[in-house]
């Protein structure tokens, strides 16, 4: 008898109508090779529908998160992430801003914490989803080191996660494509020479 054939990009996901109330905690285990605050992440950027607002320390994320946030934000996700305008990892920076041309071409909004250095790691999808906790988006900390986030599905929750973004969005400065496609041209090489320390940081 002939089987039928089929390949596993053919099956479409549909996620859940709805947010289900409900706290969990997410812990990477490196022992054990679970990393599963990464997946959080990716699923619930999956499922945005009106925004996605992220606050890090330290933003070097790897290509299937960035490739998921410019998903999100070309299905009319308001998508803004904040961090430091100068962190107290110069390489850390330089490297990050690697990524703003992506996000930027992408319309997504970069918020630059000017004040001081910010050091929260949170988001909060569609004022129903909120998370709070160590990992930055980074690829040591959602892929390799010991980090603990709490995963809270709540509307109460994530208005008191909203509420915080925006009271720090008023210390930050807006980049705006034309400001980041004016920066000088040794910028432009730093960023090219340490592209290669991506997967280490």
């Amino acid at each position: 008898m002939e089987r039928d054939t089929y390949s596993p990009e053919a099956i479409g996901w549909s996620p859940p109508p709805t947010w289900h109330p409900e706290v969990r905690v997410e812990a990477n285990l490196p022992a054990q090779l679970m990393y599963p605050i990464r997946q959080m992440y990716l699923d619930a950027i999956d499922r945005a529908r009106d925004s996605i607002w992220l606050t890090t320390p330290y933003f070097i994320p790897d290509q299937q998160i960035v490739k998921a946030l410019i998903k999100a934000s070309h299905r009319g996700v308001d998508v803004r992430v904040m961090f430091p305008k100068e962190s107290n990892h110069v390489v850390a920076d330089w490297v990050s801003r690697g990524f703003y041309g992506q996000l930027l071409d992408a319309g997504i909004t970069i918020l630059l914490y000017a004040t001081s250095m910010i050091h929260a790691k949170t988001a909060t999808i569609d004022g129903q989803w909120a998370t709070v906790g160590t990992a930055n988006i980074d690829r040591l900390a959602l892929s390799y080191n010991y980090e603990t986030n709490v995963e809270v599905i709540d509307p109460r929750f994530a208005a008191e996660i909203e509420k915080i973004f925006l009271a720090d969005s008023t210390h930050c400065e807006t980049l705006s494509s034309t400001q980041w496609r004016q920066r000088h041209p040794m910028s432009r090489a730093i960023e090219l020479a340490l592209m290669p320390l991506r997967p280490w940081l």
